[in-house]
């Protein structure tokens, strides 16, 4: 089944502008479904010094053999790393 993980990068928890919020995909292929309350480990996430994010939604269509995962935000604290995880750092994991 094709995985699509989604997870936003925020400044902090109240952000709104949007230059504090971005968000980033990364679709694998897994016959292993996630639910609502597991962690999703990454390599991406040893640049944040935390290994896991909590899986907050999950939408599967049977019918196109796809599931949509949302996680937990990620926060790091100023408009300039939103934009330096989304260009730089998230692709060299695999994530758009």
């Amino acid at each position: 089944m094709k995985i699509t993980l989604s997870q936003g990068i925020l400044v902090n928890e109240r952000s709104k502008e949007i230059d504090e919020f971005t968000n980033i995909v990364k679709t694998i292929e897994s016959d292993v479904i996630p639910h609502k309350g597991d962690f999703i480990s990454d390599s991406l996430y040893g640049e944040f010094n935390i290994y896991e994010y909590e899986v907050t939604d999950v939408v599967i269509s049977y019918t196109d053999n796809c599931c949509q995962v949302d996680l937990e935000p990620m926060i790091v604290g100023s408009k300039e790393l939103v934009q330096r995880y989304k260009d730089e750092i998230a692709p060299w994991h695999g994530w758009e």
